[in-house]
């Protein structure tokens, strides 16, 4: 579950965390799973990390160790000892237990991600890799995979497609496109910032910043590979365009 980019719904929230931290700190206990206690205090505080980010995870555990560190009596004992380590044991390994979770939770949710595109391609391509792909075993994957419907592929795209639609990220991805660094994502402005290429008389839309584009997926791209390294990099032999026209390679 992630929520809108809404500056404003996110600060609001986290201020609603943030009093449901305070108020556990003082009165809330703790819920034993077996051998283990696990603080109330940290339901909304990871809660808050996952469905907002992990700033405000780390922002909820620092409002929880501030507490425990100026309320706590024995954390008041300690500060009379050593109240460095005391800061570091209640404040930050607060803001590190709100933190490092959400972090997780993004990383496993990413690769969810990543998984469900490859799912998309693997499917969009399968009438193709069912009559020519070369591998018994992976021709056999997509021959199972060609009985699914192209509604059915259509509902998965635009799924993913408009699961991240209100998401101001620095970074976006093709969800049909697989690349080496496809995960990584590719800057939001060479989607955004965009011109009109002529290709054998054809008119297509691309990255304004061309050199940043192929030099992120090719590397140097001006510099020809070995001769037995040169090879088509689509499994398409033609494309077909609205107007009816076909390119062939």
């Amino acid at each position: 579950m992630k929520l809108k980019n809404d500056k404003t719904l996110k600060i609001a929230l986290t201020a609603v965390f943030a009093c449901i931290v305070f108020v556990l700190s003082y009165f809330g206990s703790f819920v034993r799973i077996g051998t283990v206690s696990i603080a109330l205090t940290m339901i909304p505080i990871v809660l808050g990390g996952i469905y907002i980010g992990p700033w405000a995870g780390a922002f909820l555990g620092t409002i929880f160790g501030l507490t425990v560190y100026f309320t706590d009596a024995t954390a008041a004992l300690l500060i009379t000892e050593n109240w460095f380590y005391t800061f570091l044991g209640c404040v930050v390994r607060a803001a590190l237990a709100g933190w490092i979770p959400a972090l997780v939770y993004k990383f496993i949710a990413k690769k969810i991600f990543s998984l469900k595109c490859f799912w998309v391609r693997k499917n969009s391509y399968a009438p193709v890799g069912a009559k020519y792909e070369s591998n018994k075993i992976y021709r056999l994957f997509y021959k199972i995979l060609s009985h699914n419907s192209l509604a059915y592929i259509r509902k998965l795209y635009d799924a993913l497609a408009c699961q991240c639609l209100d998401e101001n990220t620095k970074r976006v991805r093709i969800v049909a496109w697989s690349s080496k660094r496809e995960n990584e994502g590719f800057p939001r402005k060479w989607m955004e910032d965009r011109i009109e290429y002529e290709f054998e008389g054809h008119y297509f839309w691309g990255p304004q910043d061309s050199d940043g584009f192929l030099k992120f997926i090719y590397g140097n791209y001006m510099k020809l590979p070995p001769i037995d390294q040169r090879i088509p990099h689509s499994p398409a032999t033609y494309v077909r365009l609205l107007d009816g026209t076909e390119i062939k390679q």
